[in-house]
């Protein structure tokens, strides 16, 4: 009898836990299920109110960051658009990288600005100026196509690896760069400020005025820029991803207390990386600090001469200066020198802005407003017919 009662007793113990754990695993299950319900409901919620679709920027191992291939973009931060990016990452429709015969082909470079998230694809200057070009029939032009190449971060240095790397393939007749007021700032990058840069590649001179790339911002930051699947399919695909990042961008901005508590929690994540003798040479100063614009200005020789040795037309565009920043108005003088000796066209955009009674309505804050966008392709029309009717 106490044989029989013990072998049942433990019969009845393996059965408690065996239900035990099926009901857990039952609940695990559903708690599952029910979770990955929600996610799905939610993401399809965003994508309908057009929310979380404002990233698309990816990382880069060569330039640092690039734009996302196909991804539908809904800004909201300065004006309005909603399209998607081209199969090649272009803010553009779509263009064959074979040019057509009788195609004259402008390619345009920049960075936000020439981007223009900030309008509708339809109403960018890269548009808008494609279309006046069209309207006229001319004798050895079949058709003017206008491709946009323009991305948000760019530095100058960025825009002549990019033309050298992806825009000289596209055989273009004649490329716009646009420069702005903080571009030779980004172009370089000083000692004290190597830890934290922004991760892009930067240029010096040496000591015999020649121009080299500094890649060792790049280098630091490898781990952030090689592909991530699983990071990388939630940045091109998530619109919940989109709605965290752009919180986190916001509050970084805004937020005094957030952000100190984030580069607190940044400095403890990297603390082992800081004390890695591998990482140490890639953050020592390999060259004295530099002159911004003597950089700048050494990079767009250096692409002048690029699109001079295939016999193309190089406009070099200012942003307009309305406000008269002392600046800005030192660089304009200096680039226009550099336009004369090196024989390619300056096109300062501030007369142009500064003729209208009220330049403001020519912007939305920073970026150009659709009339804007209209002043700009008019000023590019113009240059652009001189250059063809003297290649005629």
């Amino acid at each position: 009898m106490i044989t029989s009662t013990i072998t049942y007793s433990t019969d009845t113990v393996d059965s408690k836990k065996g239900s035990k754990s099926a009901g857990f695993a039952k609940y695990a299950l559903q708690s599952v299920v029910f979770l990955f319900l929600c996610i799905v409901l939610l993401e399809g919620y965003l994508k309908l109110a057009g929310v979380g679709g404002q990233e698309f920027l990816r990382p880069s191992i060569k330039m640092g960051c690039e734009h996302i291939p196909g991804k539908r973009v809904i800004w909201r931060l300065e004006g309005y658009s909603h399209d998607r990016l081209s199969k090649v990452g272009l803010r553009d429709s779509e263009h064959s990288i074979t040019k057509e015969a009788g195609t004259y082909r402008i390619a345009l470079l920049g960075d936000s600005a020439v981007e223009s998230l900030q309008v509708d694809l339809n109403q960018t200057f890269g548009k808008v100026l494609e279309s006046l070009l069209n309207t006229k029939q001319r004798a050895t032009v079949r058709q003017f196509e206008v491709v946009n190449f323009g991305c948000s971060s760019y530095s100058t240095g960025q825009e002549v690896l990019q033309y050298e790397s992806e825009i000289d393939k596209y055989q273009p007749d004649a490329v716009v760069l646009l420069y702005n007021r903080g571009d030779s700032l980004e172009n370089v990058i000083h000692d004290k400020d190597r830890k934290h840069a922004e991760i892009r590649p930067y240029f010096y001179l040496d000591q015999n005025g020649q121009l080299h790339q500094d890649n060792s911002v790049l280098n630091n930051n490898m781990d952030k820029l090689k592909p991530q699947p699983i990071k990388d399919f939630l940045r091109e695909h998530s619109a919940i991803h989109g709605v965290l990042t752009q919180a986190d961008l916001s509050l970084t901005i805004n937020e005094p207390r957030y952000r100190k508590i984030k580069s607190w929690i940044e400095a403890l994540v990297n603390l082992p990386k800081r004390f890695d003798p591998k990482n140490q040479s890639t953050l020592t100063a390999i060259y004295p600090d530099q002159n911004d614009m003597a950089v700048t200005k050494a990079l767009i020789e250096r692409l002048a001469n690029n699109i001079a040795q295939k016999n193309r037309t190089f406009i070099l565009m200012i942003f307009p200066n309305i406000v008269h920043y002392d600046v800005l108005l030192q660089q304009a003088k200096q680039l226009k020198t550099l336009a004369d000796n090196k024989h390619f066209r300056c096109l300062d955009l501030s007369s142009s802005f500064l003729a209208d009674k009220d330049p403001n309505s020519n912007f939305i804050q920073y970026h150009f407003s659709k009339k804007g966008h209209e002043v700009v392709a008019s000023q590019l029309m113009q240059v652009i017919n001189e250059r063809v009717m003297l290649k005629n």
